[in-house]
């Protein structure tokens, strides 16, 4: 906005040069706040350790079974999705679970030695196509501490065993 313009309906003891002018454009536009942008990781995130949280309290205060075993499985799920493989897998109720987590706690950073693909051999009609077919699958996907640091968990489709990358 021009000086001239901002000055032409009021008294002259407000009236403002156009340095004025951009000096208190400016000076509000520091105090504006920033604007907020959604980040569904961090949301994520953060809904994982509000259920962490909510479990363990719910924990101290519950006294039937049902009601424990309910929420020991929704505090190691929030443990598995923050990447505490160890308290998960102490915490989970279901023993044949457990001891899936358990493999994954103890899984390395190295694939296995089976092959990585395998050829499969399609037919569309009189045409053939050999595709190759991945031996391996991405099984889920959890936070390293911070919304923006994850552990990519693989299974192999031959030999079931388990590995973690960090990315």
């Amino acid at each position: 906005m021009k000086a001239s313009e901002y000055n032409k309906k009021l008294p002259a003891f407000l009236h403002r040069t156009d340095k004025q002018l951009q000096a208190e454009q400016d000076r509000q536009a520091a105090l504006k706040p920033s604007t907020f942008t959604y980040n569904e990781d961090n949301v994520l995130f953060n809904r994982a350790l509000v259920d962490e949280r909510a479990a363990t309290e719910a924990l101290g205060l519950q006294k039937d079974a049902e009601s424990i075993a309910f929420n020991r499985l929704k505090l190691a799920e929030a443990q598995l999705e923050l990447g505490k493989f160890d308290e998960a897998y102490k915490t989970h109720p279901d023993k044949r679970y457990s001891q899936w987590l358990k493999k994954i706690r103890d899984a390395g950073s190295e694939p296995c030695d089976c092959p990585k693909s395998k050829q499969y051999n399609e037919q569309r009609g009189a045409e053939r196509n050999i595709i190759e077919l991945p031996n391996y699958r991405l099984w889920r996907m959890v936070y390293n501490g911070s919304p923006s640091q994850y552990i990519s968990i693989f299974v192999c489709n031959i030999c079931k065993s388990v590995w973690k990358d960090h990315s």
